[in-house]
């Protein structure tokens, strides 16, 4: 939470009631009042570009809204149910939220969201007082359960870590010191790769080579591969990303 004033925002927020602070940043820590009733952080942003947290950053905040009396929320819908290698996007960071914000990846894409909370915070949240669209309905909560089955398997969690160890090495020995990449970021199967100019051309490039990446910021492509890629997916998606970064964006 800060204000425009400081770190002005390229656009007006949808949500009133929210002051911003710096990613990162462990003096915004400071802008925590006891006024302040909550604080919302993902663990890695994501739309924000693929930048992970810090803990030291996490601790301030923390520490922070033990003694104001905020709560921390941590937004782990992008970042939870192994996408970085833990259950939940947090749990490197070593902080206990008070809240934690769930999605899409609960029921493996099928429609539904949820929220963990403290004991405390659970007592003083009754039936009846949120209604959603999308909440627990007998057919997603089906799905949920199913997906929690599989990824507390711990046959899974050694075929994810395998994979996203093999993808990071693979990344970094072939893309990482590419001279067209300005930075390669993330953590487990949630990964950044910042170029330092020209991204719609390779956007397109790697289309024509049946890769498909998201983009965010003006020169960031978002890669979240399935779960369960294969080793053989991950080879074709480095191969591919080096052919497309072998063409000449000047040249066309």
């Amino acid at each position: 939470a800060t204000s425009k004033e400081k770190y002005r925002l390229p656009f007006e927020p949808l949500v009133t009631g929210f002051q911003y602070g710096k990613f990162n940043d462990v003096s915004a820590a400071e802008l925590i009042t006891e006024s302040t009733a909550a604080v919302l952080v993902e663990p890695i942003q994501g739309e924000g570009g693929i930048f992970p947290a810090t803990p030291e950053f996490i601790k301030a905040i923390r520490s922070k809204c033990d003694e104001t009396g905020s709560l921390l929320i941590l937004d782990c819908i992008q970042v939870g149910f192994m996408r970085t290698g833990d259950l939940f996007g947090y749990e490197s960071l070593k902080v206990k939220p008070d809240i934690v914000s769930l999605a899409k990846a609960l029921a493996n894409g099928f429609p539904i969201g949820a929220i963990l909370t403290t004991d405390k915070l659970a007592n003083s949240f009754q039936p009846g007082a949120h209604g959603t669209t999308f909440g627990g309905n007998p057919v997603s909560c089906a799905a949920a359960n199913a997906v929690l089955d599989e990824i507390t398997n711990l046959q899974f969690q050694t075929m994810f870590t395998e994979r996203s160890e093999y993808l990071w090495k693979q990344l970094k020995a072939n893309i990482s010191t590419h001279p067209k990449i300005k930075d390669l970021r993330g953590r487990g199967m949630m990964i950044g790769i910042e170029f330092k100019d020209h991204m719609e051309f390779y956007f397109q490039k790697l289309r024509e080579q049946n890769v498909l990446v998201t983009k965010i910021l003006p020169q960031t492509f978002r890669v979240l591969p399935p779960l369960n890629t294969s080793f053989e997916e991950i080879d074709f998606f480095v191969e591919n990303f080096l052919k497309a970064l072998s063409y000449d964006a000047d040249q066309k």
